[in-house]
């Protein structure tokens, strides 16, 4: 996969989901070609909120993501601190801190 270090969103509606939810984003990709009453609203809420984006090769977008990417691939912006909360806001962990430890090292 390319970028392994990034963290990204894909998809037409969790894309502009996180848009309008106010999310920081590296910059958006959208496949050239895409049309649609959703990509253009999404495009304009994209530019009136001034996140980078550009227009990319399908084939560039399916080596980021292995998914049903529906043309639209967010890079997420994260922190200094890399806190960033994915889900609602009073959304709870489905596991304990202690509990995601143990499963990193056993996945090896």
């Amino acid at each position: 996969m390319e970028n392994d270090n990034q963290y990204y969103l894909y998809g037409m509606h969790p894309v502009t989901d996180a848009v309008r939810q106010g999310r920081k984003f590296e910059r958006i990709l959208f496949r050239k070609g895409l049309e649609g009453e959703q990509f253009r609203a999404l495009l304009d809420e994209v530019t009136q909120r001034g996140i980078p984006y550009q227009f990319v090769p399908g084939e560039k977008m399916n080596r980021i993501v292995k998914g049903a990417h529906q043309g639209v691939v967010a890079y997420l912006a994260l922190g200094p601190t890399g806190k960033l909360k994915l889900g609602a806001d009073d959304a709870e962990p489905d596991f304990p801190y202690v509990s995601w430890l143990a499963m990193l090292f056993a996945a090896g």
